[in-house]
């Protein structure tokens, strides 16, 4: 679904910046445009929840003032997904 592609791109974004917080303006702007012309920040909130859901409460940290970030929990279960993904089942 949309919510899981947006959701997939965050937490991509959160992985590359390694830690480092990053505010609502740029993760909206490496989030899917869905064919709407402009982007709104809020979505970035709903995606920070669906990811939270999906992958739990623990993987991104809420950086007052600065934005988001992955935690260490959250890079060590991103990391693990990603080296799985390529491996048959």
């Amino acid at each position: 679904t949309y919510k899981r592609k947006g959701a997939a791109a965050l937490v991509a974004a959160l992985y590359g910046a390694k830690g480092r917080p990053l505010d609502r303006l740029q993760l909206s702007e490496r989030l899917p445009r869905g064919g709407r012309d402009g982007r709104d920040e809020r979505v970035v909130d709903v995606y920070i929840c669906a990811a939270r859901k999906e992958l739990g409460a623990d993987i991104i940290a809420t950086v007052w003032g600065g934005g988001y970030r992955l935690t260490d929990t959250g890079m060590a279960r991103v990391s693990a997904i990603l080296s799985t993904a390529g491996r048959p089942a």
